[in-house]
């Protein structure tokens, strides 16, 4: 389980350097479908109503920190916000996007001070 939450926390660590030098690292049309639908996926599983499932006793031990990777989606989302292509297939993704589900991030990270 450690071994899980440890690459979904390094993998997150390494997209936000790419995007943070490359912002359309993603946007060919093999990956901006892929890239969206999987922040849109980490988002889901992270905003308000489902993050409290993440908290229970020991839940360092096991690697998991799920504020610190909200703070990296966001930025991920920041680094991208020029990227046409990208966002299009973010905000066409019907399956996982919502303005909510954004906005429920925003206010998660600024409750916890991220």
């Amino acid at each position: 389980m450690k071994a899980n939450f440890d690459l979904a926390k390094y993998s997150l660590k390494l997209v936000v350097k790419m995007t943070a030098f490359v912002p359309g690292c993603f946007s060919s049309d093999e990956w901006k479908n892929k890239f969206a639908s999987i922040l849109n996926f980490f988002a889901n599983k992270l905003h308000r109503k489902e993050f409290n499932k993440y908290k229970f006793p020991g839940i360092e031990k096991h690697g998991l920190k799920p504020l610190e990777m909200i703070k990296n989606l966001l930025e991920i989302y920041i680094n991208i916000q020029g990227e046409d292509d990208i966002i299009k297939e973010i905000v066409g993704d019907e399956r996982s996007y919502s303005d909510n589900l954004l906005l429920d991030l925003g206010k998660t990270a600024w409750a916890k001070k991220l």
